[in-house]
């Protein structure tokens, strides 16, 4: 059954990771886009990439900067279990493809990766609005004479989606 792709808005932040990436984290991301199944459970441990000569430290650092891309989940060691990632419904298949593929300048990357950490201080409270790179301007012909539009982001999930349905069909007419 192949995977979901890859949300657009967690492609661009993926593709930015990659042009800071050190020689271990390509080499776990190349051996990813080089399988042919999902890892089992769907999760890469830190220790893999420690194998590959990755400082720890660096290792649950890189993860845990996949998990603010939008990549996965990371996931501390706990009661046995290492510390891993584990990866979005797209896996980690496609995020490693897209690593490896990406072409993004370390300019373009640095401006993405400010964006990213604005729009977290957004989500944290802060005051400024989402960029406009991450939205996408849906119009619908209302009436013949009248155009009506909304901006959505382009990794728009299921949930915010009925949640947007339900506050439209909440609208007094």
């Amino acid at each position: 059954m192949p995977q979901p792709e890859l949300p657009e808005a967690v492609a661009i932040r993926v593709s930015a990771l990659s042009c800071n990436a050190t020689e271990p984290q390509r080499a776990l991301m190349e051996q990813l886009a080089e399988r042919r199944r999902e890892p089992n459970g769907g999760e890469t441990a830190v220790e893999d990439l420690v194998e590959l000569g990755e400082e720890r430290q660096a290792a649950v650092n890189f993860f845990k900067e996949l998990e603010a891309a939008g990549a996965g989940k990371f996931l501390p060691g706990r009661r046995g279990h290492s510390t891993r990632i584990k990866w979005e419904s797209s896996g980690a298949i496609e995020v490693a493809k897209t690593f490896i593929n990406s072409t993004m300048t370390p300019d373009e990357a640095e401006r993405v990766m400010r964006q990213a950490k604005e729009n977290t201080a957004v989500a944290e409270g802060g005051a400024s609005a989402t960029p406009h790179e991450y939205l996408r301007t849906h119009s619908l012909h209302l009436r013949p004479d009248l155009i009506v539009s909304i901006e959505l982001p382009i990794d728009l999930t299921k949930e915010e989606g009925k949640r947007l349905a339900k506050f439209v069909r909440s609208i007094p007419f």
